[in-house]
């Protein structure tokens, strides 16, 4: 008789803290909740049975003080989301709900499953305009927890006062704070937790953080180890880029970003980086180093306010072709490797300088850049084509339709013409 042992899968929790404080209004407290329930309900109906680990879910509520809403995490399968509500008290105490965390984020307290647990996955969801310094020291003792510094972070900004800063703090980098809460882009980060071309899930043993063993994939049949594949985008923030010009720039990519995310989740072999480069008077990086799409948020750029018009088109030429390499401080150095890069030229064309055609000779012979797939967005009526032509290298990749469709059309067939 054949023996069929039942695999046996690592607990990840999900962890919701969130401030239930008098700064909350009625109708946001409202809007989160429904979020979330959907989020939980479609995540229950699509991965519970498939799954390879057993989904958990903790909510941490604070105002006067942090207070756990369920004694231990319960599974996803018998979870069901109640409301919470906004109580009368002033002030959300986020350090309370630092400490309360910390004690949970332990063997001895919710990340004690029986066959171990994976890295969880922390959202917090606060205004903290009220969280004054003492939050500073128990957020510290939060960080040197290891469950905290495997899990993935993402903060929501609730209300147009929210401090930022503070749930900066707490993800550990500006871009892992999103303005607005939808159960599709918390869907969205589920799965593209799991296929981040920069590690594994992650489990802490012994006090030490691991990757999980082969078998215990977050998502079933997901890669653990894909491609990079990194989208450049040059934008111009040159003073002839003022006003509608840059707007037009700033709501474009905005609006494309979750686009780009669903190619990233939906490809098994590789996974979509983001890097920025903004060019006036010289070249500088707005990201330090690709970032993962799941991760990424736009930070609105602006346009040089100098009285005299600079547009070192040559400079951004030579920072781009400095990191189009896989030795040490390049860009293509992916964990698994890369495919050649997107690059997306958003300018109007008009450089000042006098070497950007010598720069261009230079990033020619660039192989990364030679093989890539080179888009360029003509902004303004008075857009110079010609220049944008030389980037390119053809007419045909040269548009002046901004349209998210328009621009998310190029780009995958720019990467699928890099595979």
């Amino acid at each position: 008789m054949l023996r069929v042992e039942k695999l046996i899968k690592r607990d990840l929790i999900l962890f919701f803290i969130i401030e239930t404080s008098k700064g909350i209004s009625e109708s946001v407290i409202r809007s989160v909740n429904c979020e979330l329930s959907l989020f939980l309900q479609t995540l229950k109906c699509k991965y519970c049975d498939s799954f390879d680990a057993n989904i958990q879910v903790a909510v941490l509520g604070f105002d006067s003080d942090a207070y756990w809403v369920m004694k231990k995490p319960c599974d996803l399968d018998k979870f069901f989301w109640g409301d919470l509500v906004v109580n009368g008290f002033e002030n959300g105490e986020i350090s309370d709900a630092f400490s309360k965390l910390n004690e949970k984020l332990s063997k001895n307290g919710f990340v004690s499953g029986a066959s171990g647990s994976l890295a969880p996955i922390l959202f917090l969801i606060a205004n903290a305009k009220t969280a004054a310094n003492p939050y500073k020291a128990e957020l510290e003792l939060l960080k040197s927890n290891k469950w905290f510094k495997a899990a993935r972070k993402i903060a929501f900004a609730i209300g147009d006062d929210a401090n930022k800063d503070v749930l900066a703090e707490f993800t550990g980098k500006p871009e892992a704070v999103r303005e607005k809460l939808t159960s599709d882009f918390l869907l969205d980060i589920f799965r593209a937790a799991n296929q981040s071309a920069a590690s594994t899930p992650q489990v802490v043993q012994d006090n030490k953080t691991m990757p999980a063993d082969k078998g215990h994939r977050w998502l079933p049949h997901a890669a653990s180890n894909r491609i990079a594949r990194v989208v450049f985008f040059v934008v111009d923030t040159s003073k002839s880029m003022s006003g509608s010009k840059i707007e037009m720039v700033n709501n474009t990519i905005s609006e494309i970003l979750p686009k780009i995310l669903e190619m990233s989740v939906s490809n098994a072999d590789s996974v979509v980086k983001i890097a920025v480069l903004g060019f006036d008077k010289e070249a500088y990086w707005v990201t330090s180093e690709p970032e993962d799409v799941y991760s990424f948020v736009w930070s609105d750029l602006t346009a040089d306010d100098s009285e005299q018009e600079s547009t070192n088109l040559a400079d951004a030429l030579r920072k781009l072709e400095e990191k189009l390499t896989r030795k040490e401080g390049g860009f293509m150095a992916g964990h698994s490797g890369a495919y050649a890069p997107a690059i997306v030229f958003m300018t109007d064309g008009h450089p000042t300088d006098e070497s950007w055609e010598k720069e261009l000779d230079c990033i020619n012979d660039n192989k990364w850049f030679k093989y890539s797939g080179k888009l360029a967005f003509a902004i303004g009526n008075d857009a110079d084509k010609d220049v944008l032509e030389r980037l390119t290298g053809t007419n045909e990749t040269i548009f002046d339709v901004y349209s998210p469709e328009v621009i998310v059309s190029g780009l995958r067939h720019a990467l699928i013409q890099m595979s």
